[in-house]
């Protein structure tokens, strides 16, 4: 996948730059931003942010922009650009060449595309968590082992951004920046780009863990495949329990269990489903409980 990204993003050079010695597509320098970002205008005299490694270097006002170096572009006077000229404002440059390095390596790793909001969360959670580091202050994420459960490669891209931040500014962020900056990644790729949203599917799949953990803490192997199959139906249980849609009453889902499976299984979906509904006030459906009930006695019985 990664080789046909890169022939792809090849392809994509060669016509662009084809286009470009056409003068079917060229830009004009309005003003220099910093060294990886400017504002510019096309022929029409639309006016754009412009982002890329390198591409003001040596601009001046009226200079043709190198489009081949433009790796994300936003419309001038929307709320995006808004937001990032307040931050460039605000926030040293070098945070901005570090965040548009990261954002360049994630897109080489992720299947999906980030969206262009990206580039105003993570400039600005860099520089605060920067703050918070000087100024020697710990945010705990709290939910470190299932981000990396449930999304491993934004997690393992989260872990070289980290690292990559200590090591260019010579510092040590703690390892639950890589949660933060995981719930970022995620958001970047979702339609909705709802942290919130994310968050509480977080939030409730350590919730029913930790009530399973409880219960059969002797039992479980949470390094096992079986575990890491249960946590990925948790996650997508939550997606469906927040966005009321869970399994329909009238499903033709048919699954069966014997007496010493719903002995074993029974009273921990039934704590789970008194606890969510105590706190969330929306109760477990049948056939939710079902595939609770088939993950627990798999987890269980490996």
């Amino acid at each position: 996948m990664q080789n046909l990204d890169c022939i792809c993003g090849v392809f994509m050079r060669i016509i662009l730059g084809f286009l470009i010695c056409k003068e079917e597509i060229y830009m004009k320098v309005i003003s220099v931003l910093n060294n990886s970002a400017l504002v510019a205008s096309d022929k029409s005299g639309i006016e754009y942010v412009l982002i890329g490694k390198g591409i003001s270097f040596q601009k001046r006002t009226g200079d043709i922009v190198d489009m081949l170096k433009v790796e994300k572009q936003f419309i001038k006077n929307t709320h995006n650009t808004h937001e990032l000229f307040k931050l460039f404002g605000e926030i040293p440059e070098k945070y901005f060449e570090i965040t548009c390095s990261i954002i360049r390596y994630a897109n080489k790793k992720l299947s999906l595309p980030l969206n262009n909001g990206i580039y105003i969360t993570l400039f600005d959670h860099i520089n605060s968590a920067i703050e918070r580091y000087e100024s020697n202050v710990c945010l705990n994420f709290g939910m470190i082992s299932e981000i990396k459960m449930l999304y491993p490669k934004e997690f393992e891209i989260a872990q070289w951004a980290v690292d990559y931040i200590n090591a260019t500014l010579d510092i040590e962020l703690p390892n639950d920046e890589c949660g933060f900056i995981s719930i970022h990644l995620i958001n970047a790729t979702s339609s909705e780009g709802n942290i919130t949203k994310t968050k509480k599917v977080l939030n409730i799949t350590k919730e029913i863990s930790d009530i399973v953990s409880d219960m059969y803490s002797k039992e479980i192997d949470e390094n096992s495949m079986a575990y890491a199959r249960f946590a990925t139906h948790l996650k997508y249980f939550a997606i469906r329990y927040f966005s009321n849609n869970q399994m329909s009453e009238n499903s033709t889902i048919s699954l069966s269990f014997n007496n010493s499976v719903l002995d074993k299984c029974m009273p921990c979906v039934n704590r789970i489903d008194d606890y969510l509904n105590n706190k969330y006030a929306i109760s477990i459906k049948r056939d939710e409980k079902k595939y609770l009930i088939l993950h627990l006695c798999r987890l269980l019985t490996k």
